[in-house]
């Protein structure tokens, strides 16, 4: 597995989402994983543990309107946001990958060897939360029990505007 950080001052990482780059390293890698670089109003929850997730109210809803795979442990949700979220832990269950993170998508194969799968029957809509990110995130966290917690907290909003960042992962690396 690549290491993220290593690759966050990359140059390279900001024309990713090139098709000819993409084809460029499927070719060079066919068993490669691939990865979305999270921000610019990409964005998911990270869910560490499938079974809470499976037992938030809204975990059918997500199914019908948002993508959703099954990782190793946990499930993600993607959505969208026109305000900019801080990535951040949420007593130790909840991810929101946000700013500068790395997703793992379907069909990557984890080095356990488990792979990545779509699990939603979505079409191809993503949920785009126009205004009030910081609200609705409060809200996922109140419903799944976790309302304690600090408040999501947005960065100062930004008018960029792009298409995620595409990187794909070697399996022959170490790490996660």
């Amino acid at each position: 597995w690549l290491r993220w950080k290593e690759l966050q001052d990359k140059d390279y990482l900001k024309d990713a989402d090139t098709p000819d780059l993409i084809k460029s390293w499927w070719r060079e890698r066919p068993d490669s994983g691939v990865g979305i670089i999270t921000g610019r109003g990409w964005y998911a929850l990270d869910w560490d543990n499938a079974e809470l997730a499976l037992k938030h109210p809204r975990f059918h809803e997500w199914l019908d309107t948002a993508p959703v795979q099954k990782t190793r442990r946990g499930i993600h949700v993607i959505f969208r946001s026109d305000e900019p979220i801080k990535k951040r832990n949420v007593a130790g269950v909840l991810d929101i990958q946000g700013e500068n993170a790395i997703l793992v998508m379907a069909p990557s194969v984890h080095p356990s060897g488990i792979q990545y799968e779509r699990i939603d029957e979505a079409e191809t809509n993503i949920p785009h939360i126009r205004q009030g990110a910081a609200a609705w995130l409060r809200k996922i966290l109140e419903e799944a029990g976790l309302a304690g917690e600090p408040e999501p907290d947005t960065p100062p909003t930004t008018t960029r505007k792009t298409k995620p960042q595409v990187a794909i992962r070697n399996q022959e690396f170490d790490g996660a």
